[in-house]
C-alpha cells in the first residue's frame, strides 16, 4: 500500500509541477536545512508568490503533500482517499498559478524525490547565507535580507497594527528552539512584547529581557515595538489575527 500511495502522489505531484509551472528550490543535505529553507523562504517572499514544507518534513510523504498544497498530514485511510480524490480534482479544475515553492527534503528521502520533482535549483547544505543568496542571484532571483543569525527555522516575520513587528513562532506539531528568538532579537533596541503561555519561554525571556513586556492585556502596539508570538497555532491564532495585518 505505501509504494502505491507514493507512486500515485509523485504523479500527482509532478503534474502539479508541470501545470503551475512552478519553480523548485531543493534543500538537502546532513546540516541544518531547515535554516537554508527558511532564510530562502524569507529571502523570497516579498517579491514572488511562494511556498514552503510542512513543519516537520522528516514526515513520510510530506514532500508531495507540500507540492500538492496540503499543510496537515491527513490522519487516516479515509482522510488519505480524500486527499488523492482532490488533488486529482484541483489539477483538472483549478487554474495554473506560478509560484516558488521551497522544499526541505530529508536525507532518507532524497534520491526518489529529486528524481521524481527534478528541481530548478539545489541547495546543499551545510551552507553559509552569503553563498545562498549568490546561487538565488545565479538564477535571477531578487533576495530582500541580509540575516547573520545561526537558527531560524520557522520563524514568521508578519507585519503588525501600527507599523510594530510581528514574530510569529506559532506551530502545528513541534515547537521551534525558543533560543533561535532570543538570538534573532538580541541585538535590537526595540521594545519587546511576549504572548506565550511556556513557563520556560516566560523565564527565559524575562531573564534575558527584564524590561520586555508578556501577555498583555488589551495592548496597543505601536512603531518601536516586537511582539513575539509562541505556542500552538491554533490557541494562538486569535493573537495574532488581532495584532497582525495580512497582504
Amino acid at each position: 500500500m505505501r509504494t502505491i500511495v507514493q507512486k500515485i502522489l509523485a504523479i500527482l505531484a509532478k503534474n502539479a509541477i508541470n501545470k503551475h509551472k512552478i519553480t523548485t528550490i531543493a534543500v538537502i543535505g546532513k546540516g541544518e536545512t531547515s535554516v537554508a529553507r527558511e532564510y530562502i523562504y524569507q529571502s523570497l517572499n516579498q517579491y514572488y508568490p511562494i511556498r514552503r514544507n510542512l513543519e516537520i518534513p522528516e514526515i513520510e510523504f510530506s514532500t508531495p503533500l507540500t507540492v500538492l498544497g496540503y499543510m496537515e498530514y491527513p490522519k487516516n485511510y479515509i482522510s488519505w482517499i480524500a486527499v488523492l480524490i482532490k488533488s486529482c480534482i484541483h489539477l483538472i479544475k483549478n487554474k495554473p498559478y506560478k509560484h516558488i515553492l521551497v522544499l526541505e527534503i530529508p536525507e532518507i528521502e532524497q534520491s526518489f524525490w529529486l528524481n521524481v520533482l527534478k528541481p530548478k535549483i539545489i541547495i546543499n547544505t551545510p551552507i553559509h547565507f552569503a553563498d545562498i543568496k549568490k546561487i538565488l542571484a545565479k538564477h535571477k532571483l531578487k533576495t530582500s535580507i541580509n540575516l547573520s543569525i545561526d537558527y531560524i527555522p520557522r520563524i514568521k516575520l508578519i507585519k503588525g497594527k501600527n507599523g510594530s513587528l510581528i514574530i510569529d513562532s506559532t506551530y502545528i506539531y513541534k515547537p521551534p528552539p525558543f533560543k533561535s528568538i532570543l538570538e534573532f532579537i538580541q541585538n535590537l533596541p526595540n521594545t519587546f512584547v511576549l504572548f506565550s503561555h511556556d513557563k520556560a519561554d516566560i523565564s527565559a525571556f524575562s531573564n534575558q529581557f527584564p524590561k520586555a513586556k508578556i501577555n498583555l492585556v488589551g495592548y496597543k502596539p505601536v512603531k518601536t515595538d516586537i511582539l513575539i508570538i509562541r505556542g500552538p497555532k491554533q490557541k494562538l491564532n486569535p493573537i495574532l489575527d488581532t495584532y497582525s495585518i495580512y497582504e
